[in-house]
């Protein structure tokens, strides 16, 4: 952690120090792609294995400070959901021939406050970029830290009772709970932003959020022919996503 607040301050020492170039308010829209754990017993009856595909929104905007130098510095608010979302396969059944597949998945809204420091890729200065004649794309590395609040669920709790699945009897008990309604998460990414007379006209961003806090689990609780087993889901919010931005020039320093 300590680590962390050092190249915190650095990277912040750095931006203050620069001349301010241009200001800019972003709005985006994305999608994102989360996962998380599964500990679960060394008896457990079921299988479990993370779906391949199970995207949320991801909806924000920043307010960007870019500099003449390379830097550039944003803050900004998002909503999201920090989801899990896992395919359940129960043992072979005495009297079917295919498994049964049960869909078992969870999640919390998640707002965020990102603090982002930015890395112009280039030797140009930033007012070469801004020149009427210039037409190009241009690449930027991002990084920085991001406050996460989890609020409400979002999905349904899964649960069966006395279900007899072909002659198994199978009972399910998922109860979903908020361990930390705040935390913390790191992200680093890279965008593309897409200029044409001397004007940004769209950014695409890729990045990956490494959660550090812990914010829901989901203990589920099942029996299969009356054996008691035990399996606990959780996630940081860690996700992989992309958003497009349109950039809205608020000032310009000359």
């Amino acid at each position: 952690m300590k680590y962390t607040l050092s190249i915190l301050c650095l990277l912040v020492s750095c931006t203050l120090c620069a001349q301010p170039a241009h200001l800019n308010l972003r709005p985006y829209l994305g999608m994102q792609e989360g996962w998380g754990s599964v500990r679960q017993n060394n008896r457990s009856a079921l299988t479990f294995s993370p779906n391949t595909f199970n995207p949320s929104i991801d909806l924000g905007v920043l307010l960007e400070l870019r500099w003449k130098s390379r830097l550039s510095t944003s803050v900004g608010f998002s909503y999201g959901i920090a989801d899990i979302s896992y395919s359940a396969t129960f043992p072979q059944p005495r009297k079917a021939v295919i498994s049964p597949v049960q869909q078992i998945s969870f999640g919390v809204q998640l707002f965020r406050i990102p603090l982002l420091f930015g890395y112009r890729v280039g030797g140009k200065s930033e007012e070469y970029y801004i020149q009427p004649a210039y037409k190009g794309v241009r690449l930027e590395l991002l990084a920085g830290p991001v406050l996460n609040n989890a609020t409400t669920f979002t999905d349904s709790l899964f649960n069966m009772d006395n279900t007899f699945m072909a002659g198994d009897r199978i009972t399910i008990k998922q109860t979903d709970c908020i361990v930390n309604k705040f935390g913390l998460s790191v992200m680093a990414g890279a965008r593309l932003h897409y200029v044409k007379r001397g004007k940004e006209r769209l950014a695409l961003t890729v990045y990956f959020n490494q959660g550090i806090t812990t914010h829901i689990e989901s203990n589920i609780n099942y029996t299969l022919n009356e054996v008691p087993y035990f399996t606990q889901m959780a996630t940081r919010g860690t996700a992989v996503g992309v958003n497009l931005l349109y950039p809205i020039r608020l000032k310009r320093w000359r």
